[in-house]
């Protein structure tokens, strides 16, 4: 589960992260309840908006510019994987 304060270690095929620990990366991990409390987990993360920061209770506007400069950072992370296993397959296809 992505909420425990233990995180287990993921699975190989399964590319989640520890939402609890990654808010506590940045500080704020009182928003911790929050997310937990509307199933915001690594798969819905990436997308949220700041109006759904402030729908699920990041009042503080120096908070959530951090959470979104942080949601960016992960899309981008994200977009180069993806890149990445792109490249990998399209190159293993034509090395044949």
């Amino acid at each position: 589960m992505l909420f425990r304060e233990g995180a287990a270690a993921p699975r190989s095929e399964d590319h989640s992260m520890d939402v609890v620990a990654w808010l506590r990366g940045l500080g704020l991990e009182q928003y911790a309840p929050a997310f937990r409390d509307n199933d915001v987990d690594s798969e819905v993360l990436p997308a949220l908006t700041s109006d759904d920061l402030i729908s699920i209770g990041v009042t503080s506007v120096g908070h959530r510019r951090k959470l979104l400069a942080a949601i960016a950072s992960l899309r981008r992370s994200v977009s180069c994987r993806l890149c990445s296993l792109s490249a990998s397959a399209s190159s293993s296809h034509y090395s044949l």
